[in-house]
């Protein structure tokens, strides 16, 4: 065999080694997700996009940022419907991204008025389970563990019992991250 061809079958065997090893993480996530019943669709903006500046630090996609921080935005302008689905669209492109998890989970209870049907509960305990499965950093599990406080044991907890414990676990962050202004 000549040398040139020697190398060219060496580097083709390792490419489709590369490529056969590569495991698609996201495909147990989707079926899990498709049964959650996400919103998704146009993003209706009353004041258009301008919201204020928000930078959430995550490690995410990078095309996924100025979506997620749009999201946060209106998390925090308490457009929870909205919100939901700018961060269902950061999932559906990076179904990894553990905050996108968290941010569905805090847009799924309107923490501004009792919700009467216990559906977004459960709802939030099964995506969680899924986002506990997904591999993140610290900071991003310290958030996903204070929000799971909330939804883990909805159907034994009352509301109240509940968010005071998600506030305590949030207040330790606060303290953790004290250089966090989102």
């Amino acid at each position: 065999m000549k040398p040139l061809n020697y190398y060219f079958v060496i580097n083709v065997f390792l490419i489709l080694s590369l490529v056969s090893g590569c495991q698609d993480k996201t495909a147990k996530i989707y079926p899990e997700l498709a049964s959650l019943n996400l919103l998704r669709g146009e993003l209706i903006l009353c004041s258009g996009d301008q919201f204020g500046n928000v930078s959430f630090s995550l490690s995410c996609n990078f095309d996924t940022r100025a979506t997620f921080n749009l999201a946060v935005s209106l998390l925090h302008s308490f457009e929870y419907e909205e919100a939901e689905k700018a961060f269902v669209q950061v999932l559906d492109a990076d179904p990894e991204c553990a905050m996108a998890y968290w941010g569905v989970a805090m847009s799924i209870s309107h923490s501004l008025w009792y919700q009467t049907d216990n559906s977004y509960l459960e709802k939030g305990s099964k995506l969680l389970e899924i986002a506990n499965k997904i591999q993140k950093g610290e900071r991003e599990k310290d958030y996903l563990d204070a929000i799971n406080i909330y939804y883990k044991d909805w159907n034994s907890l009352g509301q109240k019992e509940r968010s005071l414990l998600y506030e305590s676990k949030m207040e330790k962050i606060y303290k953790k991250y004290d250089d966090d202004t989102e």
